[in-house]
């Protein structure tokens, strides 16, 4: 477990698995745990069991059902101030983009994006995320067992 608490954990949102793949063969400096979520809707299910380091999201998830996942996109980054978001788009994809940027602090990128470019961008929104945070969509018992690492008791 303690393994677990010190790896980086990219959450991907994406239709295929395009971006998912290339992020798994990308040599990080440090070990990370690649999730896969098809739509924002399974994002958001996915933070109320764990807290990510990084959101990266491809610009054809946020096409399908675009003001649901900018609401949802919302939530998570009010919500999760210490993930950092990425979004990904082709050009097809940039009206959908551009209104998730608006949500709050997030890194862009168009597609195809290189493996060394795509690297890059995930090193620099990591090192500059907050230090501090709270995951406030992590359902209660959850949050328990999160808030019991980290001071030795159960709140």
């Amino acid at each position: 477990m303690n393994s677990n608490m010190n790896s980086l954990k990219i959450l991907v949102v994406e239709i295929g698995q395009v971006v998912f793949n290339q992020i798994r063969r990308i040599d990080s400096d440090q070990p990370t745990q690649t999730f896969l979520a098809k739509s924002l809707g399974h994002a958001f299910e996915k933070f109320e069991e764990m807290t990510f380091d990084v959101l990266i999201i491809n610009g054809s998830a946020l096409r399908h059902n675009i003001y649901h996942s900018i609401d949802l996109l919302e939530t998570i980054s009010d919500n999760c101030s210490i993930t950092q978001i990425i979004i990904l788009a082709e050009k097809k994809d940039l009206m959908a983009a551009s209104s998730a940027l608006k949500t709050g602090s997030c890194q862009y990128s168009r597609l195809p994006i290189d493996d060394n470019e795509l690297k890059m961008l995930i090193d620099a929104t990591v090192h500059n995320r907050p230090e501090f945070g709270m995951n406030l969509l992590l359902k209660d018992d959850i949050k328990k067992i999160y808030e019991s690492g980290m001071d030795g008791h159960l709140a």
